[in-house]
C-alpha cells in the first residue's frame, strides 16, 4: 500500500520538478506528448484562447492534476507554469519539492508567496479556489530595487 501511494507522488513530480522554464513552446510540448507516450492517463492540448499550453495526467491513485505553461509574447520562452489539483496534500507535496531545491534560496513572503534568489528571477504563488489547489512559478524580470523591497516587506 505504501508503494502505491509513493507512486500516486512520482508520477506527477516528473512533470512538475523538471523547470520548463526558458524552453520554447516546441521544445515543451515534444517534452509533453513525449511524457504522455509513455503514461496513459495524460493528455496535452494547446489552449488557444489564452495561448497556454496545458496537460491534464492521472496519477495511479486516480488524482487529476493539471499542469499549465504561459510563454512570453517576445522571445516565445516558457514564463510561468502551474500545477492543480483538488488533492491538496498532492499539490503541497509537489510545492515543497520545489522549495526544497536548495540552489533557488526560497523566501517566504507571506502565506502565498515566495521568492527565489534574485540571479534567478522566479515567484511562486500559491491558490487556493473553492476545492481546487495550485501553485504558480512565474519567471519575472524584476529589477534588483523592487526585489530587495519585496524581500523587505
Amino acid at each position: 500500500m505504501r508503494y502505491l501511494l509513493l507512486l500516486s507522488f512520482l508520477i506527477p513530480i516528473t512533470v512538475c520538478s523538471q523547470n520548463k522554464m526558458g524552453k520554447s513552446r516546441q521544445e515543451l510540448t515534444d517534452e509533453l506528448l513525449q511524457f504522455v507516450k509513455n503514461g496513459q492517463s495524460s493528455k496535452v492540448e494547446f489552449d488557444k484562447k489564452n495561448d497556454r499550453l496545458v496537460m491534464t495526467s492521472r496519477d495511479s491513485s486516480g488524482q487529476n492534476f493539471r499542469y499549465e505553461y504561459g510563454f512570453d509574447d517576445k522571445t516565445g520562452a516558457c514564463i510561468i507554469e502551474m500545477t492543480s489539483s483538488s488533492c491538496e496534500t498532492c499539490v503541497r507535496n509537489l510545492l515543497n519539492g520545489l522549495l526544497a531545491v536548495p540552489s533557488y534560496q526560497w523566501k517566504k513572503l507571506n502565506e502565498s508567496q515566495y521568492v527565489s534568489r534574485f540571479e534567478d528571477y522566479l515567484l511562486i504563488e500559491w491558490q487556493q479556489t473553492g476545492n481546487e489547489f495550485s501553485f504558480t512559478l512565474i519567471k519575472t524580470a524584476w529589477t534588483r530595487e523592487l526585489y530587495n523591497m519585496m524581500k523587505e516587506n
